[in-house]
């Protein structure tokens, strides 16, 4: 049996254990667009703050593929699956085929919806690929725009600021964790955020970035604009369901 996983993160480590305990002896690839091996998103906050290491927030090291016999592909996107087939096709030539297919793309950061939010210094807050970029701006930089006041927007503001980082929040609701808490422990949170240096400004929103190779000003929704070449969206994610439509 020919077991093919989309994606290596919690989902497909908890899938390759699961298969290995009815079948031992069957294929089990993993193919991922990434080049990391599975780590806990939630803790990219602290890879941010650089109070933990890459090493320390993996859920599994290299030789638990190793052991479990599986062959992990990593930085290859797929394209398409070809289910007639029983095959998927992948972004830079070639194919795999499958017995069995898990899709297990995980979720992607929501856009800005805005022009310029496909240049450099715009990043999601998601995997260590953006982790690592967030890091290396915001050293040089020292400052971050962030647009979103749920989970997301604040765990990257928090963890910017625990690097020393001047963070800028931008939200667009009333006020933080709008979809999340009440009224009462909102301005708690809010309070104690701006306590530790977090600026945060509610009621508005990006328009548009300026840039020329880079990320170089944000223009708000109110005419103002901000200068910053690091800039974070963290309104939410969407589900990557393109391989199944």
């Amino acid at each position: 049996m020919r077991y093919l996983i989309v994606g290596n993160c919690a989902a497909g480590v908890n899938a390759i254990e699961g298969i290995r305990r009815l079948d031992k002896d069957g294929e089990i690839t993993v193919i991922s667009d990434e080049n990391s091996l599975a780590y806990c998103r939630s803790l990219i906050t602290d890879y941010v703050a650089g109070v933990r290491k890459k090493e320390n927030i993996l859920y599994r090291e290299k030789d638990f593929y190793d052991k479990n016999g599986v062959s992990l592909i990593l930085g290859e996107k797929v394209s398409r699956v070809d289910v007639s087939r029983k095959e998927v096709v992948l972004q830079a030539g070639g194919s795999l085929p499958y017995d069995r297919l898990l899709i297990a793309t995980g979720a992607s950061p929501k856009p800005l919806g805005i022009k310029g939010q496909e240049k450099y210094g715009v990043f999601g807050f998601r995997t260590l690929r953006d982790a690592d970029e967030i890091i290396k701006l915001g050293d040089e930089t020292g400052k971050a725009v962030i647009f979103g006041g749920g989970l997301i927007g604040l765990k990257a503001a928090y963890g910017l600021k625990k690097r020393g980082v001047d963070v800028f929040v931008m939200i667009k609701s009333p006020r933080v964790l709008s979809q999340v808490v009440d009224t009462e422990a909102a301005q708690m949170i809010g309070r104690w955020l701006q306590e530790n240096g977090i600026s945060i400004r509610t009621g508005i929103g990006p328009r548009q970035i300026l840039d020329r190779a880079k990320v170089e000003e944000v223009i708000l929704d109110n005419g103002e604009k901000l200068r910053s070449k690091l800039v974070i969206a963290g309104k939410g994610v969407m589900c990557n369901t393109a391989l199944v439509k």
